[in-house]
């Protein structure tokens, strides 16, 4: 079975953003947000590389979701996150080019990786 850990535990943690909340707090939903679509771009990235037959892929997917949502350690609102989530994203990276879903895969860290080397860079040049 996949690790859903990571991505419902920051699922869970979605959940809590709630209600009225100061510009600190919407921050702080958004770093999360974007944590967890790191980690739901992942998984899904591992899991059709990991599964020859796309076909099968969502039915077990939905399958331990369900399992997950029975045993009732997480948020109801975060397993039906995630399988929202995860059906329309596998979905659409299953039909995908393999090297798409390379790129989407590996968009975000060579992003902050170019970002980080430009930094560098131009600090060294300052001096």
């Amino acid at each position: 079975m996949p690790d859903y850990r990571p991505m419902l535990e920051l699922a869970d943690e979605l959940e809590l953003f709630t209600g009225y909340m100061d510009t600190a707090r919407q921050q702080e939903a958004g770093k999360v947000r974007q944590t967890y679509d790191q980690k739901r771009r992942e998984f899904v990235y591992d899991l059709i590389k990991s599964e020859p037959d796309r076909s099968l892929l969502w039915p077990k997917v939905a399958a331990d979701l369900d399992r997950m949502e029975t045993a009732g350690e997480h948020y109801p609102g975060a397993i039906d996150r995630v399988r929202a989530d995860l059906q329309k994203h596998i979905a659409k990276q299953a039909g995908s080019h393999p090297i798409l879903r390379f790129a989407t895969r590996w968009a975000l860290p060579a992003a902050v990786a170019g970002a980080a080397i430009l930094h560098f860079y131009l600090q060294a040049q300052r001096n």
